[in-house]
């Protein structure tokens, strides 16, 4: 009476389980949706190195440019035609470079004139920076110390090409805590350079009419001859 019992117990044992066809329909789907998310995995994996590899190399370049600063000068805007030949400009150039200089120096406020003393000196000639400098600083001094604008409106610009000067004739106006309190005729004299192919500014001063010609310039060493 046992033996059949234990017979059919081996055989159930022994018997192989078959998944029906939509099990295997299933399971087919789901490893390859599985193999699909493994390589997703992998490119994201890819991407994160690629990524941390950047960020590394940002990191490297911002700790290499810590003190370190970079200053862009933008020149002038030039609206005039303009030669150069060797050390020598044309009087076109010297014109609109003068008028520029002297929106540096004479169109200035407590807010702008630190500002204007660095594009400046960009320009000031190796043996006239300190005194363009120092001037610049004087001037930034008073008028933070009073709270005072000046603005200059040019009326007459000459240049002299063999002198490479510029006489600028003008207006200048000057505001006290925004209230004008003067507005006086002036005139100054800029003088330039021109080596290592850009144009240097060597002074700009307010001079009267017989300081500011050609020859009295030369006269007193703020220009070279041709």
């Amino acid at each position: 009476v046992l033996a059949p019992t234990l017979l059919v117990h081996a055989t159930q044992a022994h018997t192989t389980v078959v998944p029906a066809p939509d099990d295997r329909m299933k399971l087919g789907a789901q490893e390859q949706d599985l193999a699909a998310l493994r390589g997703v995995i992998a490119r994201q994996g890819v991407q994160l190195i690629g990524l941390l590899a950047v960020l590394a190399l940002s990191l490297v370049t911002v700790l290499l440019m810590v003190g370190r600063e970079r200053t862009v000068v933008i020149p002038p805007t030039l609206q005039k035609s303009f030669w150069v030949e060797g050390d020598q400009v044309s009087g076109s150039y010297l014109e609109q470079m003068a008028g520029w200089i002297a929106t540096l120096i004479l169109d200035v406020s407590p807010g702008n004139i630190d500002y204007n003393k660095t594009i400046l000196l960009q320009y000031a000639a190796p043996d006239a920076h300190g005194a363009l400098a120092q001037a610049m600083e004087l001037a930034a001094a008073k008028l933070k110390r009073d709270n005072a604008t000046t603005l200059f409106a040019v009326q007459q610009l000459t240049p002299d090409e063999p002198t490479m000067s510029v006489v600028l004739k003008g207006r200048l106006a000057t505001f006290i805590n925004d209230k004008r309190v003067a507005d006086t005729e002036k005139t100054y004299l800029a003088a330039f350079r021109f080596a290592g192919g850009r144009i240097q500014l060597i002074t700009f001063k307010e001079a009267d009419d017989a300081e500011v010609s050609p020859a009295a310039a030369m006269a007193r060493g703020l220009v070279r001859s041709q």
